[in-house]
């Protein structure tokens, strides 16, 4: 046998295990019960770390079948891992840090979570489809799990618009940032992106601009969005030159 066609040999071998490592399928988008199945650190094949999510469908047509997904965990991406975050913290995982994550995201095996899966075209080539999972809701844990735990639902209060004596409730400050972010109304359920009525997609990281109610403009960044409500969070700098997040209707913003 020749040397090329033993070298052949060997990365195909390499290659079968690959594909079945990263063979993702796409299925029909909508609303799916699922279990996590697999939840661990580790590292892409250009090298950079990644979280990977693996969801096992409970019910419906797709019983038993997987949809995997990539969060991550680059330290020169500050927008992605804010996205990481955020998915952690729609999934229990509360105040992750790098030096326990990979403890942390243990928790999550076994956890019954309601997804939505939604396909995207590309901004860049205008044809390149994929498929988003966004994480709607951890609806409790699977009982033959071992490594899970109970997941208790956070209560949010609602901030008061004008309190001059009585600042309003701050949210946790983001990864990073020296002053505790603020918001105009309490956030519940951010979604990944979502769009305006008259077609204008919003997604997460699009500058834009707004009105406060007091009647100022500001300009940010969105940094989640919740569909159910029509509103975004905008992380802008006030009138104070403090860095905030605002929780804004959609029909007030405008984009950059």
């Amino acid at each position: 046998m020749s040397k090329g066609l033993e070298a052949l040999k060997k990365a195909w071998k390499q290659a079968k295990q690959d594909a079945k490592e990263y063979a993702n399928p796409v299925f029909n988008d909508g609303h799916y019960l699922t279990k996590i199945s697999k939840a661990e650190v580790g590292q892409s094949k250009a090298g950079k770390d990644q979280l990977v999510l693996d969801f096992q469908f409970v019910e419906g047509e797709y019983t038993g079948k997987h949809k995997r997904t990539w969060l991550n965990l680059d330290g020169s991406n500050v927008q992605g891992l804010a996205i990481t975050i955020g998915t952690l913290e729609r999934l229990g995982v509360h105040d992750a840090e790098p030096e326990t994550l990979e403890e942390d995201v243990k928790t999550l095996l076994g956890k019954l979570v309601r997804i939505q899966l939604v396909t995207t075209i590309s901004k860049k080539d205008g044809v390149t489809e994929y498929q988003n999972v966004r994480i709607e809701k951890v609806v409790g844990v699977d009982p033959d799990a071992k490594d899970s735990t109970p997941v208790e639902e956070p209560e949010v209060e609602e901030a008061e618009e004008e309190a001059p004596a009585k600042p309003a409730k701050a949210t946790k400050a983001a990864k990073g940032s020296e002053e505790p972010e603020e918001e105009e109304e309490a956030v519940e359920e951010p979604e990944v992106e979502s769009e305006e009525d008259d077609g204008v997609e919003i997604e997460i990281g699009m500058k834009v601009s707004f009105t406060k109610k007091d009647g100022s403009e500001l300009e940010g960044e969105i940094s989640d969005v919740d569909e159910e409500s029509g509103k975004v969070v905008i992380s802008a700098k006030d009138t104070d030159g403090k860095t905030k997040r605002f929780k804004v209707d959609v029909d007030r913003v405008s984009a950059l």
